[in-house]
């Protein structure tokens, strides 16, 4: 299996810049950390699955190489309200979201 290329990129999302990697073509797939972890995580999985999927990932606010204000809403429906407008600002009108994933 070949390793994909990776893109490091930044989103603006309601005031914050989102850093994320993206790789791979295909039906778009929204990959996201846990915590403490970042998007780098998923790195593995975009090379084993990029070939069929639009694979993003990014550092959420506050972890990674994304910043968050002091003020950052961190609860369920902060994040839950966070996500879907990374997903606007993404333009991915679908996308998957696995469950959680945990490298052996």
């Amino acid at each position: 299996m070949s390793t994909l290329h990776h893109h490091s990129l930044t989103l603006p999302v309601r005031g914050l810049d989102l850093h994320a990697h993206t790789a791979g073509e295909g039906t778009p797939v929204l990959l996201l950390h846990g915590y403490p972890d970042t998007s780098a995580l998923w790195l593995p999985l975009m090379d084993a699955i990029g070939a069929n999927y639009a694979c993003v990932a990014p550092d959420l606010p506050g972890f990674g190489q994304t910043a968050a204000p002091p003020d950052f809403d961190y609860s369920l429906d902060g994040m839950a309200s966070f996500i879907d407008a990374l997903v606007d600002q993404w333009k991915a009108s679908t996308c998957q979201v696995p469950p959680v994933y945990t490298p052996a």
